[in-house]
């Protein structure tokens, strides 16, 4: 009875509340809130401010832009009532600040697998017409060209607006683990395109890992020749299978090869050996 003569008054008492002192638990009837098949909604009055439970960051923070919010708190149970999951919530928000209004955002949970969370924001009134991409990246739709053989192209939504890099054609990432891209020069005997390398076919790929300096760089190595023949023939691998074994390459069948002792045609692909 106490928590609910203090949420109808709108008081907030740190005492009460584990993680903010203006966070109130959500009431029956609420359009917002967990739900899901296993997935269990303990946002009450009775509960909710008193189970400690853990950030969801599925959604980031929850309600973005709040000016007052209150908790979702939830889990995942097995059947029987076993629980499987931490107990999670996000925050969603009641009320806005001038030049926002509320908006619900369902995201299923990364965490709490079987709940589908409904929350509320706060989002520019318009839409977020006033929200304007990086220099770096003007557009919404092509890469434009950045420093370091970077590109970027704008990712935006009712409240932000940021860049997302890739390496320009002719170049790949060397440090794949990075939000933003190191770019080195195409490897030999490789073709890269929107920041990818991929070995050419007749090649064998390997991939030296620095540790250190958190990068791989490729190196693209043609098939060995077959010595003692007129003429360069070498080896070839199957297309598209970026290989890392020199034994994956081979003279393949129905090829003529001429040495001192005549002409002699592969009856089956020939496969190279260590």
């Amino acid at each position: 009875m106490l928590n609910k003569i203090i949420k109808s008054f709108g008081i907030c008492l740190s005492i009460l509340f584990i993680y903010n002192n203006c966070a109130y638990g959500i009431t029956a009837g609420s359009s917002v809130g967990a739900t899901g098949t296993n997935c269990v909604d303990f946002s009450d009055e009775s509960t909710c401010n008193t189970i400690e439970c853990v950030l969801d960051r599925t959604s980031g923070i929850g309600g973005q832009n709040c000016s007052g919010y209150e908790l979702i708190c939830y889990r995942s149970e097995g059947s029987g009532g076993a629980v499987i999951s931490t107990n999670y919530y996000v925050k969603s928000c009641t009320s806005c600040p001038t030049g926002y209004t509320l908006s619900i955002t369902p995201v299923k949970s990364n965490y709490a697998t079987a709940c589908t969370v409904k929350f509320k924001n706060c989002v520019e009134v318009g839409g977020g017409t006033t929200v304007e991409c990086p220099d770096a990246c003007p557009s919404e739709t092509e890469y434009t060209p950045t420093t370091l053989n970077r590109e970027a192209i704008c990712e935006k939504t009712a409240t932000s607006a940021t860049c997302k890099y890739r390496c320009q054609d002719g170049f790949y990432n060397i440090a794949p683990g990075r939000v933003i891209p190191n770019c080195a020069r195409c490897a030999a005997n490789a073709t890269c395109t929107e920041g990818i390398l991929l070995c050419n076919q007749g090649t064998w790929r390997k991939n030296n890992n620095n540790p250190s300096q958190g990068t791989i760089t490729v190196t693209c190595n043609l098939c060995p020749k077959l010595e003692g023949v007129k003429g360069t023939v070498r080896g070839t691998t199957e297309p598209n299978t970026q290989t890392t074994k020199v034994t994956a390459c081979y003279i393949p069948k129905d090829q003529s090869i001429k040495d001192p002792s005549g002409t002699f045609n592969f009856i089956e692909n020939c496969y190279y050996s260590e």
